[in-house]
């Protein structure tokens, strides 16, 4: 069972609600190809800093050697690995996301169904009746005028 997190963006309308689910725990793409993971989710302050810190590790782990280099780079791997998803909720949540429940699920399109399903049951009444159809207009049936009481009528 994973946990995701849904962040949502506040909308004036439930209908079309712009959610997002971030899974809880450890990324392993992240921690795998961090760069390319930081550039799929667009973290450019992240990307910077992930080189900043690979570039200094680099430097040491050549100082210490290639023993060091292997213990930096697993160390690196896992920080990121740990800290990916908890990026990915702070940068949404500088984006106008805000939290909005957290769902308990076997894979991402569960969790989404669990949660788009407990959305549309908490909907408002007002909601459904503007989704429900309309009645057709009723026109007004044209009646014929009766026929004149006098000649000289029109």
């Amino acid at each position: 069972m994973r946990i995701y997190t849904v962040l949502r963006r506040p909308a004036p309308t439930a209908v079309d609600p712009d959610a997002v689910l971030v899974k809880e725990g450890f990324c392993w793409p992240a921690a795998l190809l961090a760069p390319l993971w930081l550039l799929w989710h667009r973290q450019w302050l992240g990307l910077v800093a992930y080189l900043a810190v690979a570039l200094i590790l680099g430097v040491l782990s050549a100082v210490a050697g290639p023993a060091a280099e292997i213990v930096f780079n697993l160390g690196l791997a896992v920080l990121v690995g740990v800290s990916a998803n908890d990026w990915r909720r702070w940068r949404l949540a500088h984006q106008g996301y805000r939290l909005d429940e957290v769902v308990a699920a076997g894979s991402l399109a569960e969790a989404e169904a669990i949660y788009f399903a407990e959305l549309a049951a908490s909907a408002p009444p007002a909601a459904a009746a503007l989704r429900a159809p309309r009645p057709a207009p009723v026109r007004p049936r044209h009646i014929a005028p009766a026929a004149p009481l006098t000649p000289w009528s029109p």
